[in-house]
């Protein structure tokens, strides 16, 4: 059984200038702009939704999800492996380079 997305989401924190300036907590318990509070839980669910094991898979994220994710996810991670090992593992010529994981 899989349970596809059937409609985009578009988040619209931007079209909210009041949430901007306000603080939420995290999960954590660490302070967050509340504007991101909307794409951090879709992005919860998604990873979720794929924890289940019911057939929903990453190569099943919305394009909207990655676009959206993907950049915060590489400024996060990159910078904690070293270069060199990230280059030779981009152009295929080495291992995968040691990231510190999320969280």
């Amino acid at each position: 059984m899989s349970f596809a997305p059937t409609t985009r989401l578009r988040l619209p924190s931007a079209r909210f200038p009041r949430w901007h300036g306000i603080d939420s907590r995290d999960v954590g318990g660490e302070e967050r702009p509340a504007h991101t509070v909307v794409s951090s839980r879709w992005h919860e669910v998604e990873v979720h939704h794929v924890d289940l094991g019911m057939g929903y898979r990453p190569q099943d994220w919305p394009d909207d999800l990655v676009d959206s994710w993907l950049p915060e996810a590489r400024e996060h991670f990159l910078p904690t492996a070293d270069q060199r090992e990230l280059l030779a593992w981009l152009v295929g010529r080495g291992s995968a380079p040691r990231i510190i994981p999320w969280g």
